[in-house]
């Protein structure tokens, strides 16, 4: 029964074909502008009702011509022509395409044709997608005493606008580069001047991608990579002389440990009378007995003192 239901809706069809001589209509064209990895609805308008619409047919312009998307009819459902799961258009009753997460490749021209009874209506889009920019704040003194900020806006699309702050104080000079994806880097240069220290630079960043522009600061009295390096070079020579000083200290004490080492075996080595002599003859012509106790010990020299006596 559903068989001939759709059998005498198509037939319906070709005769009213005839009667309209399949009239063509262009509906509307839009401009439909998103950011990269955003959802975008392109929505297909019309004034026929489900019932009266036989087949949705989605299109992209592409350099060889153009390429299907998908189709889709009430009996029969959702046809795909390209193998994408972004792109579906099960939502707005089959006639919107969703593209969910954009890409750059998605940026193009889209058509959206209804058949229906009336005749064939069209819509087109053209898709505008915005890349928002990778930025960043370099720092660095150059050797003939200026110093030099690079502020960098890469990957965008459309190209950003970069402006500085304190521009009053120097001269900015700017490269647009064109990356093969079809973004745009810019690359600002600012150039202080050698009395310009102990202040801050704002590197101002403005692209549609933002909501609100976007401030990069830097202090241009922030230590250089030239002068890390001779701090650097600094530290080290301050260590190797407290290294050496160190090494030196610590080879004197063995030394005379090892003289005194060597002294005590040599005093061990002597025959008591002898030790007894020398001691006394440095109590009677010098009166120090300091050198016997450090090497023989008390015992001894109140044994020598006794023998003198």
């Amino acid at each position: 029964m559903q068989t001939i239901s759709i059998f005498t809706k198509y037939c319906y069809f070709f005769m009213c074909s005839l009667f309209f001589a399949f009239v063509e209509h262009e509906v509307h064209a839009a401009h439909v502008t998103t950011v990269l990895g955003n959802k975008i609805n392109l929505n297909c308008s019309t004034n026929q009702s489900l019932k009266e619409i036989l087949l949705i047919k989605w299109s992209r312009s592409i350099t060889a011509g153009y390429q299907d998307i998908a189709s889709y009819n009430a009996d029969y459902g959702l046809f795909k022509s390209l193998k994408d799961d972004r792109l579906t258009i099960s939502s707005c009753n089959g006639t919107c395409l969703q593209i969910h997460p954009v890409n750059l490749t998605d940026e193009g021209n889209y058509t959206c044709e209804i058949t229906a009874f009336q005749g064939i209506f069209r819509n087109r889009f053209s898709l505008f997608v915005i890349v928002p920019p990778i930025i960043s704040l370099n720092f660095k003194s150059l050797p003939n005493g200026l110093k030099k900020v690079q502020c960098i806006a890469a990957k965008s699309k459309p190209a950003a606008t970069i402006t500085w702050k304190e521009n009053t104080f120097g001269n900015s000079t700017q490269i647009l580069v064109d990356n093969v994806d079809g973004t745009v880097t810019v690359e600002s240069h600012y150039h202080a001047p050698i009395n310009f220290t102990g202040q801050k630079q704002t590197c101002i960043i403005n692209h549609p991608a933002f909501n609100a522009t976007q401030n990069l600061t830097v202090s241009l009295a922030l230590a250089t990579e030239e002068n890390v390096k001779m701090m650097t070079s600094q530290i080290k020579f301050i260590l190797i002389i407290c290294a050496s000083a160190l090494a030196v200290g610590a080879t004197a004490i063995l030394v005379i440990c090892i003289i005194k080492k060597k002294m005590k075996k040599i005093a061990n080595s002597v025959s008591y009378n002898a030790i007894t002599q020398i001691c006394n003859f440095l109590l009677l012509y010098t009166y120090d007995h300091s050198t016997c106790v450090n090497l023989f010990g008390p015992k001894l020299i109140l044994s020598s003192a006794d023998a003198q006596i």
